[in-house]
């Protein structure tokens, strides 16, 4: 099987890759692709967030070229949430294409710290950029590693696993596909 996910992030490869390992022993290869989301960089709602990380599975798709069985888009972004010191929680989103279809997944949510929410979305800045300037962490590509939600978590939880979950979600839907059309 051949998959084309539309991100280089490492973090998010290797999720895809351990994932799709776990529902099919066949090999697999995956063309990553550095597609745009066609959003923001940083996404402010569930709708921003959906149609990013939409526009990066069909685009991983085509850029393909008639090579891959199935395209995939992750974006993570905020979305708004009563009852939270911010008003906002990040999650990340896996939307499956197959030249048809559209099969999606999302993660577990958590917050973001209160100046990083507000840099966001009165600076345009992204979370990552943000950690990196309120010195939270000494990396400034910590969404290409454990990410902000492996260092909130002490590393209990890595990007990589938590990006794990929306691909399940999405992968279950594309697996059942005959429940939902």
């Amino acid at each position: 099987m051949i998959i084309s996910l539309g991100t280089k992030n490492p973090a998010k490869i290797q999720a895809v890759e351990k994932i799709i390992q776990m529902y099919d022993t066949h090999p697999i290869e995956i063309l990553a692709f550095p597609v745009s989301s066609g959003v923001s960089e940083q996404p402010k709602s569930l709708k921003e967030t959906i149609d990013g990380a939409r526009n990066r599975a069909r685009l991983a798709f085509e850029s393909a070229v008639g090579k891959a069985t199935l395209g995939f888009g992750i974006e993570s972004g905020l979305m708004e949430a009563p009852y939270t010191y911010t008003g906002y929680l990040d999650f990340t989103a896996c939307v499956i294409y197959d030249g048809e279809h559209y099969y999606m997944g999302l993660s577990s949510m958590f917050e973001f710290p209160k100046q990083v929410v507000e840099d966001i979305l009165t600076k345009g800045i992204d979370s990552s950029t943000s950690f990196f300037n309120h010195k939270m962490t000494d990396q400034s590509d910590i969404g290409s590693k454990e990410g902000i939600v492996g260092v909130l978590t002490n590393r209990i939880l890595t990007r990589q696993a938590y990006t794990e979950h929306a691909i399940i979600h999405a992968v279950a839907q594309w697996k059942n596909k005959k429940l939902y059309f």
